[in-house]
């Protein structure tokens, strides 16, 4: 009879294969890429907002920084669900994966960047990397309405 825990692990790892699998055509690839990149986009514009309240004083610190903690985690889990699909094998997939990619990682070091000026308390810090954040967003945007249409 197999123990407990290993019967937990292998039903948990049996949902999370379910969760990762390939593209099979480009078409079902750049329709992951969309969906991964709103899905990043809402999480970075959340992080700038609250930023952007805790400067003009519409936000207290606390909320503020559990706000972007869970915000950033929920990027990181973009990041690696998106990682984790495996996409088809031709050069127009490569191309939107490691494009996406970059920036991902890039909205994930912002958000990293914001979280840790807000909980060190170091409010002059944020115009900057608010702006910086910004500027990833419009990327996102940019990158989701070049490729969703």
């Amino acid at each position: 009879m197999m123990p407990r825990r290993a019967i937990a692990s292998l039903a948990i790892a049996l949902v999370l294969s379910g969760c990762v699998g390939p593209a099979t055509t480009t078409a079902a690839y750049r329709g992951k890429v969309v969906h991964a990149t709103d899905a990043a986009l809402s999480e970075v514009r959340t992080v700038a907002l609250a930023g952007r309240a805790l400067l003009h004083g519409r936000m207290f610190q606390p909320y503020a920084e559990v706000m972007i903690s869970g915000a950033e985690d929920a990027l990181s889990s973009v990041q690696s669900q998106f990682d984790s699909i495996q996409p088809p094998d031709d050069k127009i997939s490569d191309k939107l994966r490691s494009a996406l990619d970059t920036l991902l990682t890039s909205g994930l070091g912002e958000v990293s960047d914001i979280r840790i000026a807000v909980r060190r308390d170091h409010p002059s810090q944020l115009p900057t990397l608010v702006t910086a954040l910004d500027r990833v967003a419009d990327k996102l945007q940019a990158f989701s309405a070049e490729h969703g249409g």
